[in-house]
C-alpha cells in the first residue's frame, strides 16, 4: 500500500518520522481522513475548511486545497489499484 508522506508517495512500511521531528516531539499535528466515492472525496471541502483551520490555530505555515487533494487522491487510487 501507498501513502502520501511529506510531498512523496511512499510504501506504507517505508514511511516513518524523526524522533526528532518536532510534530513528533511536542505532539502536534492536524488530519482529516475522508471517503471517496467513484474516485471523488466526500465533502472534501468541508474537510479542508477544519483541516485548515486547524493548521492555522497550530501556527503550521501549510494549507491545502481542493486541487492539490484530488490530485493526491488521484495518484493514491492509481497506486493502490483501488
Amino acid at each position: 500500500m501507498f501513502v502520501y508522506m511529506n510531498g512523496t508517495f511512499v510504501e506504507a512500511e517505508r514511511a516513518s518520522i524523526s524522533p526528532f521531528d518536532h510534530g513528533f516531539l511536542y505532539g502536534l499535528g492536524a488530519f482529516e481522513t475522508f471517503r471517496t466515492y467513484g474516485g471523488q472525496p466526500f465533502l472534501l471541502e468541508e474537510h479542508l475548511e477544519r483541516l485548515n483551520a486547524a493548521l492555522r490555530e497550530l501556527q503550521i505555515e501549510r494549507r491545502f486545497s481542493g486541487k492539490e487533494v484530488l490530485g493526491i487522491t488521484e495518484e493514491l487510487i492509481k497506486l493502490n489499484g483501488l
